[in-house]
């Protein structure tokens, strides 16, 4: 007697299939036929696929929710507040970004007329959304504004680090000196935003360059 498969893991097999799909090829390229091949199913019919999902339309929206949501685990964890200080929230988030781009390669590897653009960009929103939530909470913890400013700030600083995230991902050098370069760019970008004096902003970029130092060191002491 065959064991009958879960259909939760099955659903997960054809979400990262499919996501690799319309990554490498867009949304209209992209068919049943192909994501049922991509699945080892070069035999099924489609009705084995519409057992898991309504439409390609609702495969596609599970892909983008899948990856927003590797996204914002990784995000969540760095924007909590819990037992840090200033400058180790600072470093935490930047660690959490840095850890994101430099893991999701196939991601960023992309153009202005790449067909994963589309695919970004829904990821994008719906990430947009909710990190604007973690934007407001933080600046409330750490930098006490009120809420309504905090989240009016939050709005433009998520969109803002969007934004410079999505030209980072257009422009094709993804190596380690280059994320490092756009940390600081995007640490830069939120300081001034927010409008931090000088004394604030000096002691968060000194540690941020001797953190970024010491894992360029550790870096080259294992290439050696």
């Amino acid at each position: 007697m065959r064991t009958k498969k879960d259909p939760g893991i099955r659903q997960e097999v054809f979400i990262h299939a499919a996501t690799e799909l319309f990554m490498e090829k867009g949304y209209e390229s992209v068919s049943i036929r192909d994501v049922l091949d991509a699945v080892a199913d070069k035999t099924a019919s489609p009705s084995v696929f519409y057992y898991y999902f309504s439409s390609k339309d609702a495969l596609y929206r599970a892909c983008v929710k899948t990856v927003a949501k590797s996204y914002l685990a990784s995000m969540t964890k760095a924007f909590s507040a819990e037992g840090k200080t200033t400058v180790e929230w600072m470093l935490a988030l930047v660690s959490g970004l840095e850890e994101y781009l430099m893991n999701e390669r196939n991601l960023i590897i992309t153009g202005e007329s790449s067909p994963n653009r589309m695919f970004i960009l829904d990821m994008r929103e719906q990430v947009t959304v909710q990190i604007t939530g973690l934007w407001a909470d933080s600046l409330k913890a750490f930098f006490g504004f009120p809420a309504e400013d905090a989240h009016s700030l939050a709005q433009f600083l998520a969109g803002g680090v969007g934004e410079i995230m999505f030209r980072f991902m257009q422009d094709g050098r993804h190596d380690q000196a280059s994320v490092c370069d756009f940390t600081e760019r995007t640490v830069r970008f939120v300081m001034n935003a927010m409008g931090l004096p000088d004394h604030q902003k000096e002691p968060l970029m000194a540690a941020l360059k001797n953190n970024t130092g010491g894992t360029e060191n550790e870096q080259r002491t294992g290439r050696s």
